[in-house]
């Protein structure tokens, strides 16, 4: 995690490493922290970055952790559009996807 927080010293809107430390307090079960990490990297990606699937992915991840469940399911679902424009997502990522919204 420290390595990940002095890419900030470098430059604060550094929108790869807010997905990296939300993907790291995701893990630690700090949902609100990584929930707020990706929110963020809404405004430093642009609109049409393929990587903005994953961010909702994960995203979506921890809104359900946290039981914004409506959340959820509207970045998940976001997650999914954005992969059929331009695909990222594996077929475990996509099956992973589904499930969470019930499908």
């Amino acid at each position: 995690m420290s390595v990940v927080n002095q890419t900030f010293s470098i430059g604060p809107q550094y929108a790869d490493a807010l997905d990296i430390r939300g993907t790291i307090y995701y893990a630690l079960n700090e949902y609100e922290k990584s929930i707020k990490d990706y929110q963020h990297c809404f405004e430093l990606y642009e609109y049409d970055n393929p990587v903005l699937a994953y961010i909702h992915y994960h995203l979506g991840q921890a809104l359900m952790k946290v039981g914004k469940e409506s959340q959820a399911i509207k970045a998940l679902n976001t997650a999914l559009n954005k992969d059929r424009i331009n695909p990222v997502f594996t077929e475990k990522d996509r099956v992973a996807i589904n499930t969470l919204l019930g499908n």
